[in-house]
C-alpha cells in the first residue's frame, strides 16, 4: 500500500526503471499502461546534496523556514541581511517565480547547524550557495530566515515532479506532471 498517502488523478507511469542518471522521470524506461490502483503509489525519502533547499513549518509547501543542505546535512540560514533578493533565489530554486523574505523564525525555529549568515544575493544566482555569505555566524535559531514563495505552477512542464503527504518537504507520494 502507499507509504505516505494515496494519490489522486491519473496514474501515468508503471514499472519505472530509472538508472539514476536521468534528469526527469519521463526519461526513465516505463510503461504508460498500468494495472495499478493508487494504493500502490510510489513514494520517496530524499537525501540532501550540498546546496539543496527546502522549506519547513509553513502552512503550505510554498512557505517556511529555509533549510539548506551544507556538508550533506540540512541546517538553517541566519536572517542577518536577509532580503527579497535572497528569498527570490530560494524560491526560484524550488520552482516558484518570486518570493518574500521573512525573519525572526517566522515559521518556527529550524534544526541543525546555522550554515550561512549575512547572505547577500543579487537575485540572479542559481543557488543560495552562489550568493556571497559567511559560514561563521553570530546567530541563534530564533533568527532563522524564511520565505513566502509566489506564483507556483506545480505542473508547469511535463515531467515536473512534486511530493505530497510526507511529514517534511523531502518525502512524500510522487506526483508527476
Amino acid at each position: 500500500s502507499a507509504y505516505f498517502e494515496v494519490g489522486t488523478g491519473d496514474i501515468v507511469l508503471d514499472n519505472v526503471q530509472c538508472t539514476g542518471e536521468e534528469l526527469t522521470l519521463l526519461q526513465c524506461p516505463a510503461s504508460t499502461d498500468h494495472n495499478c490502483t493508487h494504493n500502490k503509489d510510489a513514494g520517496v525519502i530524499c537525501v540532501c546534496r550540498n546546496g539543496d533547499v527546502n522549506l519547513t513549518g509553513g502552512s503550505t509547501g510554498s512557505e517556511g523556514t529555509v533549510q539548506l543542505c551544507y556538508n550533506n546535512e540540512f541546517g538553517t540560514v541566519c536572517d542577518d541581511l536577509w532580503d527579497g533578493n535572497d528569498a527570490s533565489v530560494v524560491c526560484k530554486m524550488l520552482g516558484y517565480s518570486s518570493g518574500t523574505a521573512v525573519s525572526f523564525a517566522h515559521f518556527g525555529v529550524g534544526s541543525g547547524d546555522i550554515v550561512l549568515d549575512n547572505v547577500q544575493c543579487t537575485g540572479e544566482e542559481l543557488t543560495l550557495l552562489d550568493c556571497p555569505a559567511i559560514t561563521d555566524h553570530n546567530c541563534n535559531h530564533i533568527e532563522d530566515a524564511g520565505v513566502i514563495c509566489e506564483k507556483s505552477i506545480p505542473c508547469a512542464r511535463n515531467g515536473d515532479v512534486y511530493l505530497t503527504g510526507g511529514t517534511s518537504e523531502n518525502e512524500g507520494t510522487v506526483q508527476l506532471c
